[in-house]
């Protein structure tokens, strides 16, 4: 039952048993004080609030840092090696292109080099025997993967006798290549590339997608797909002694071949879809490098490694 008094002077209602005018008034005055509260603690609040988006970013951030230091870096900005170096191959009896008499010519060594010397736009050259290159490869590699993914020991046969020049300038090699090869024993003069990536990375690892070897059977002469790339850059990184690792994708790889053999006198045509890519490994220590060829060997989407 409610009672209801007249309204009093100030127009004031008096009223008795109205819970729910109770619940209201009570909650009136505690969103009062909680306004009179958060305003003499608004600095505070704000110190709060901004430590919480902070630790959010400093979440995220180191997460996305994290991630980005796994990545490989892209090949060093730095000007490329100047190419003015060249390799003489010489006649041997079993190449048919070789002119008459060409191998019996190649007997004469003191000859070749005195007619090399004397053709204009070469600075120097010496004779470099096949021995010698032959100990000096196998104290750097041991092993050579070919692009069949064999593994096969280095043996003499591998390496000729040859000579090694230097042109005046890059641009000669065209006249040089031309004259030169018309010298008696001489069967070929190509370009020698000054390896970009010499002093930067001491392995190389070439990805299939550019052929057909055997090592890439495994992933159909394709690409290796992002899942098949984490776990080749996981086995690198797994080695002790592993400093660096570049990517190199087709785009730089076509750009140091046109650097290398302006002339496309070599190899399959200057195109970017016969160009490989790889990851250039640079190592604190010497022995890592077999280790690596170990921990690659047989992983899907590995073309070689040298």
């Amino acid at each position: 039952m409610e009672w209801r008094g007249e309204p009093s002077e100030t127009g004031e209602e008096l009223s008795f048993g109205d819970g729910d005018s109770e619940r209201e008034s009570r909650s009136r005055v505690w969103e009062a004080a909680g306004r009179r509260w958060a305003s003499a603690h608004r600095r505070p609040l704000a110190v709060v609030a901004a430590v919480v988006v902070l630790l959010g970013l400093v979440g995220g951030g180191g997460r996305y840092l994290y991630l980005k230091s796994r990545e490989p870096l892209p090949p060093p900005d730095v000007a490329l090696p100047v190419q003015d170096r060249f390799s003489v191959f010489l006649c041997e009896p079993e190449i048919a292109e070789c002119q008459a008499g060409g191998a019996e010519a190649t007997r004469d060594l003191r000859r070749i080099e005195a007619e090399l010397r004397a053709v204009p736009g070469v600075a120097s050259v010496r004779f470099v025997s096949g021995e010698a290159e032959f100990q000096e490869a196998g104290k750097k590699h041991g092993v050579v993967y070919r692009t069949d993914g064999l593994v096969t020991t280095m043996t003499r046969e591998m390496f000729r006798d040859a000579f090694e020049g230097v042109l005046t300038s890059p641009g000669v090699f065209g006249q040089v290549a031309e004259r030169g090869g018309r010298v008696a024993g001489v069967w070929r003069i190509y370009r020698a590339p000054t390896d970009f990536w010499t002093g930067k990375a001491n392995v190389t690892v070439t990805l299939c997608g550019t052929g057909a070897p055997k090592a890439c059977a495994s992933s159909r002469y394709q690409s290796p797909t992002e899942r098949q790339r984490e776990v080749i850059l996981d086995r690198i990184r797994e080695v002790d002694g592993v400093e660096k690792i570049y990517f190199e994708d087709r785009e730089h790889a076509l750009k140091l071949r046109k650097h290398y053999d302006p002339e496309d006198r070599a190899g399959p045509p200057q195109l970017l879809v016969n160009m490989p890519e790889s990851y250039h490994v640079k190592l604190a220590r010497p022995d890592a490098a077999e280790l690596i060829r170990r921990a690659l060997k047989n992983v899907p989407g590995v073309e070689s490694v040298l």
